[in-house]
């Protein structure tokens, strides 16, 4: 469980914001491999 799905639990955020939030993490979490691999 991550700590947007616990706001999303405690009603501090919306399902909607919730997963506009999960998927750019996951952008940038690929952009951050993307570096890491151009660095090696």
């Amino acid at each position: 469980m991550t700590a947007l799905e616990i706001a999303q639990r405690l009603a501090y955020c919306s399902p909607e914001k919730t997963q506009e939030l999960l998927d750019e993490a996951d952008e940038i979490a690929a952009m951050i491999v993307g570096l890491s691999r151009s660095l090696v």
